[in-house]
């Protein structure tokens, strides 16, 4: 290690190159939209299998901070619902852990998302905006039945628009 390397570590200063990838990884990370405008969220359903970016209707995984610490997360599958803006899409996490009683899970069952094929339940009331460099990979696009399905349901939720 040189000394400058070795001075800027011990001071805390970062070099152009950390800084540039803490930045990055700030504008790619999918973040919790708190407080979305019903006229902010138009759900289509468009998935175009595999084609490297992520399309309403897919089932993708991405990296989403726990709510109780932001610095750690996990990788989850997330469905997409609309686009935020051209470089963000909004989405919902899945999940295979069903809490008995809870109001804000909609099942949605197996698919190839999962490689066990477990049930699967989506989170209905918080939405997530996902950057395309913050997709992980693509898994699968849900059917257009199941989508239909979940759309009316966050539409008569949260008053979003659904254009399909």
């Amino acid at each position: 290690m040189g000394l400058i390397s070795w001075v800027r570590r011990r001071l805390g200063i970062k070099s152009p190159l950390q800084r540039r990838i803490e930045l990055q990884e700030l504008i790619t990370r999918a973040w919790e939209v708190t407080d979305p405008a019903s006229r902010d969220v138009l759900i289509t359903y468009a998935p175009q299998r595999l084609n490297g970016i992520p399309d309403t209707g897919e089932i993708v995984w991405a990296w989403v901070p726990y709510a109780e610490d932001p610095e750690q997360g996990k990788d989850r599958p997330m469905l997409v619902i609309a686009r935020h803006d051209t470089l963000r899409v909004y989405a919902l996490k899945l999940t295979t852990k069903a809490r008995p009683g809870a109001q804000n899970l909609m099942l949605l069952g197996p698919g190839t998302w999962d490689n066990h094929k477990r049930d699967s339940w989506i989170e209905m009331d918080k939405l997530y905006s996902i950057h395309h460099q913050g997709i992980r990979r693509e898994a699968s696009p849900l059917d257009r039945h199941r989508f239909m399905y979940i759309a009316q349901a966050l539409a008569d939720r949260h008053g979003w628009r659904v254009q399909i």
